[in-house]
């Protein structure tokens, strides 16, 4: 839950962040419905620093855009 509010949280101020819907969000990295996950890998990170979330990333690996190797 925290990697989807973190974005919500640091932006919550600024006047021009435009967040995008939490649905769209949540679908975007849904590995079960996103057909882009049928031949890709996604882990999510969440950064915190005493006890608050403050920095989110997701590392993914696209495996029909890995070099072929002989």
């Amino acid at each position: 839950a925290d990697f989807f509010a973190l974005k919500r949280t640091i932006y919550q101020h600024d006047s021009a962040a435009v967040v995008p819907l939490r649905k769209m969000e949540r679908q975007q990295v849904d590995q079960q419905r996103n057909p882009f996950y049928q031949h890709a890998e996604m882990e999510a990170f969440i950064c915190y620093q005493d006890g608050q979330p403050v920095g989110r990333i997701a590392a993914i690996v696209d495996h029909l855009h890995q070099p072929q190797t002989a």
